[in-house]
């Protein structure tokens, strides 16, 4: 079975009728499905792997990619629950 990037999320929006974007429990549910294939992949989930690969020590705190010339808050805010 081969996956796409984005298959399983545009699978899962065109499954109910009743589907709206910025309800909390669609949110809820998306941040949960995408949190279960990353510790799937993982075995960590989003959370336990930012916290497991920052380093105070270093410089951007072990911060590997962010968007633009700094590192903003919003580069480091883990919006996932678990």
């Amino acid at each position: 079975m081969l996956l796409r990037r984005g298959f399983i999320t545009k699978s899962l929006i065109f499954m109910p009728v009743d589907y709206d974007p910025r309800a909390e429990i669609t949110q809820e549910f998306f941040a949960t499905v995408q949190n279960k294939l990353h510790f799937a992949i993982h075995d960590q989930t989003a959370a336990e792997l930012i916290a497991n690969r920052a380093r105070a020590q270093e410089e951007n705190s072990g911060l590997t990619s962010w968007k633009g010339d700094k590192v903003r808050n919003l580069d480091v805010t883990v919006a996932k629950i678990t």
